[in-house]
């Protein structure tokens, strides 16, 4: 899966804006700007995403959500009766 590796990264990054809306608050502009920039950050972020998961493609979203929800389903299953 070379597409997954190359451009999930892509996909991951998109979390890394939220971090910043902590400081959207303390930025000397006014409200109306605050509400701009906060807006402009969702969209950045939701874009980059969906490119990745668009480049990734059908079978790497698949794949990306097999990696890491496979996991969490077993350990939900264990020691179940």
């Amino acid at each position: 899966m070379p597409l997954v590796i190359s451009y999930s990264p892509l996909m991951a990054l998109s979390f890394g804006i939220y971090p910043e809306y902590l400081v959207v608050p303390f930025l000397p502009i006014s409200a109306w700007r605050k509400g701009e920039v906060a807006m402009g950050l969702s969209a950045v972020s939701w874009g980059m995403f969906f490119v990745g998961s668009v480049l990734v493609g059908k079978k790497g979203v698949a794949y990306l959500k097999r990696r890491f929800f496979e996991r969490r389903e077993h350990q939900r299953g264990h020691g179940r009766t």
